[in-house]
């Protein structure tokens, strides 16, 4: 069996999403080592080039063109895909971030993951987090792949209930849905090949930051600075990331704003605080606390 797999449409920088790129590059790092596949074919883009499995069945095809604004990369969704996908002459076509085309069907048989239903759910409680063009989009995307779908999996069963809700609030029958959660290995996730020392004592908390709304970064620092206050804390807090517009940190002497942290610059980190702080009121726990569960069992 030729599969297919498709992570074009996301750059190594500049995405929506890292935890998104992550799931996906894990998920083909795997797929690539499952008996069974004769051939696995990744349609991908140059950004990721060193990040994806090389093997003899492993056969790249380069498209760039999703990574180049917008209007390529709606391109690709409607057109370019699909053309892609003749040329690699597959059987399967998985797609780990979907976006299904609107019309037509693919030249093969298509598996889609749904990581969440993160359109509708903005749709209903953050309207403006998105443009309405591209809600809209987002939510006829979803649509045409539970129509065009032969097989939707899912990261968790919350998100399988979500698509089952969806499919019935639009009068649509779902595929086969199967929640197959998230594989963690420590050979895959974000951690230095050779691990830096270990530090003699952990200090501080690490917290991760995004203008995204559900992130919930507002509420974060305010929930924080209430516990320091009554507990006098005075370890480091290093708050990583982008903070929302409007919001600023408190001036406290062991806050510190680390706008990005490199790849081992954030293995080293989760290596050397005594926690980790993520909000999100959509996502569950999502991907960094697995991520510092297994640099604690890597920096001991």
């Amino acid at each position: 069996m030729n599969l297919i797999f498709s992570v074009a449409d996301q750059p190594r920088t500049g995405g929506k999403s890292i935890g998104t790129l992550n799931n996906s590059l894990n998920l083909l790092r795997h797929l690539a080592r499952t008996p069974g596949l004769d051939r696995i074919t990744p349609l991908a883009n140059h950004t990721l080039d060193g990040l994806l499995p090389t093997a003899p069945h492993v056969h790249i095809h380069w498209h760039d063109a999703p990574t180049r604004g917008r209007l390529r990369r709606l391109w690709w969704d409607q057109v370019g895909l699909s053309a892609a996908a003749r040329q690699a002459a597959g059987d399967w076509m998985f797609l780990p971030k979907g976006f299904t085309p609107l019309w037509g069907r693919p030249p093969c048989r298509l598996a889609v993951n749904v990581n969440d239903l993160m359109a509708t759910y903005y749709k209903q409680h953050y309207p403006r987090g998105f443009p309405p063009v591209e809600l809209a989009y987002f939510e006829q995307s979803l649509i045409a792949t539970i129509r065009r779908a032969h097989l939707i999996v899912t990261i968790s069963q919350f998100t399988a209930d979500e698509l089952t809700r969806f499919a019935d609030q639009h009068k649509l029958r779902l595929p086969r849905v199967l929640p197959i959660g998230i594989g963690f290995s420590p050979d895959d996730l974000p951690f230095r090949t050779n691990p830096a020392p270990p530090v003699e004592k952990r200090s501080g908390i690490l917290a991760l930051t995004s203008a995204w709304p559900h992130k919930r970064t507002a509420m974060a620092i305010r929930l924080l600075e209430q516990w320091q206050q009554k507990r006098g804390f005075t370890e480091p807090v290093y708050w990583v990331g982008v903070l929302p517009p409007g919001v600023t940190l408190p001036g406290h002497a062991n806050w510190h704003f680390v706008p990005r942290l490199t790849h081992d610059g954030y293995a080293d980190k989760l290596g050397s605080v005594r926690a980790l702080l993520y909000t999100s009121e959509l996502e569950g726990f999502g991907m960094p606390p697995v991520e510092a569960a297994l640099a604690d069992w890597r920096y001991p």
